[in-house]
């Protein structure tokens, strides 16, 4: 690992629910870096250089699920760690947003449905996990 990453995760809530997608079973389309095929994620990507992290956020979310994003509310920042990369993750709950979830990028994740924060499908991603644990824990920052 010769570099760090920057990313964006934005967790929504609707009525109690949050939005994890389910990645695809293929390794290589899932998320390469993260070796997480298969798993619950919410959604989460990786910034571009010399983007504003709010709108990196929005982005992302418009990019794979077609919602519009309101207001964020920032909910952490942590390390997030595997052996082939290193990711600056920074968290923005959205409760306000408009449009429906879908696949907009099925190669890598092939549906978004919504799920009580302490259900979601198993296994959920590390990342993800993370998110759900500093919103409860109002947690902004984990190492």
């Amino acid at each position: 690992m010769s570099y760090v990453r920057a990313g964006v995760e934005v967790p929504l809530l609707n009525n109690r629910k949050a939005l994890p997608g389910r990645r695809h079973g293929n390794q290589k389309k899932a998320e390469p870096l993260l070796k997480e095929k298969g798993t619950s994620a919410l959604p989460e990507r990786k910034t571009n250089p010399h983007e504003d992290i709010k709108e990196s956020a929005k982005r992302e979310l418009k990019e794979e699920t077609g919602i519009e994003a309101g207001n964020l509310e920032l909910v952490s920042m942590t390390n997030d760690k595997v052996p082939d990369a290193h990711f600056v993750t920074t968290r923005f709950l959205c409760k306000e947003f408009g449009g429906e979830p879908e696949a907009r990028e099925p190669e890598q994740i092939v549906e978004w449905d919504w799920f009580p924060p302490d259900n979601l499908p198993e296994p959920v991603s590390p990342p993800s996990s993370k998110s759900i644990k500093n919103y409860k824990d109002r947690e902004v920052h984990e190492h």
